[in-house]
Order: structure tokens, then C-alpha cells, then sequence
């Protein structure tokens, strides 16, 4: 039982350093890119290869950790995406575990649905208008899009090789 705690405790602890490495990441890129108007979402691939492959009370964990990060990132504090991502976190983890099994396909197909819903709520609430929101929207979106896809199969790969290594999705019970 010891052994499988310290497998468990060091799986969680990659994961956590994981997500603020990829935060920092794209904090650093943001600042280089933001001349061209490009932004990385490199944070929500990551959040949902880790649910994916984590029961619900894990995806529920570390939904909350990336909606922190997310909230701090956009400089919103008011905590909505940490209450977003615990929710889908939560799912992630109900339908990976009971209903179909983790894929690179459901990675992406989740990864592009996430970064569409928050590229969205950023920019409505960064212009307060909808005739210049949709403008935006259709012009913008692919590019942060395809430039966020760049990291969904290593996010997926890596993920997958760290819940394998350290023992899939076991909890911690007393």
C-alpha cells in the first residue's frame, strides 16, 4: 500500500509541475508573440490528456489548477474558469473511466471545443461587442487554433506515458 501512495503522490506531483511548466510556457510566449497577435492556449491540451487518462476526482483537481491558472493568466480573479474546468474535468474523467476509451481523437476534438469556448468568452469580454466579436472570431480563431494544435499529441502522449508509469487512475484510499 505504501509503495502505491509514492506512485500515486509522484504521479500527481508530475502533473502538477507539468501544468505550471506549460503555464509559464505560454505565458513566455504570449509576451514574445504578442507583437503579432498570436496566442498560445497550451494549457488546456494539457488539462484535458491529464483527465483524460485520471478518474473524476483527479480531472475535478486538476480542472481547478488550470482554471486558476487560466483566471490568473487572463487577469479575470474572478474564478469562473476554475469552476468551468472542475466541471469538464469532472466529465473528462466519467467518460474516459465508464464510457469510451482515452484516444488522440477525443483529445483533439476536446482541446479544440475548450480553446474555441474560452478564445470566446476572452474576446466577447475584451470588446463588449458582438458585431466586432464575430469579426474577430472569424478571423482570429483558426490562427490560435492551429497554432495551439502544435502541442495536443505530446500533451496526449505524455500524459498517457506518465499514468501508465506511475500506476493509471488508482486513488488514494484509506
Amino acid at each position: 500500500m505504501q509503495r502505491n501512495r509514492k506512485k500515486i503522490i509522484t504521479r500527481y506531483l508530475v502533473y502538477a509541475v507539468e501544468l505550471l511548466f506549460v503555464y509559464a510556457l505560454e505565458q513566455i510566449l504570449a509576451s514574445r508573440l504578442g507583437f503579432c497577435g498570436l496566442y498560445l492556449f497550451l494549457l488546456i491540451p494539457v488539462f484535458v490528456g491529464i483527465s483524460l487518462f485520471e478518474c473524476e476526482n483527479t480531472g475535478m483537481f486538476f480542472g481547478i489548477l488550470t482554471g486558476i491558472l487560466i483566471d490568473y493568466g487572463y487577469g479575470s480573479g474572478i474564478g469562473i474558469w476554475a469552476v468551468f474546468f472542475c466541471i469538464v474535468g469532472y466529465f473528462l474523467g466519467v467518460l474516459s473511466n465508464y464510457v469510451v476509451r482515452a484516444n488522440i481523437l477525443i483529445e483533439i476534438f476536446v482541446s479544440a471545443f475548450l480553446i474555441l469556448i474560452v478564445y470566446s468568452f476572452r474576446t466577447f469580454f475584451k470588446l463588449w461587442d458582438f458585431s466586432t466579436f464575430v469579426i474577430v472570431w472569424k478571423e482570429d480563431f483558426w490562427k490560435y487554433l492551429l497554432a495551439s494544435a502544435s502541442i495536443f499529441v505530446p500533451a496526449f502522449y505524455f500524459n498517457r506515458a506518465i499514468s501508465y508509469r506511475f500506476g493509471g487512475d488508482e486513488e488514494i484510499v484509506e
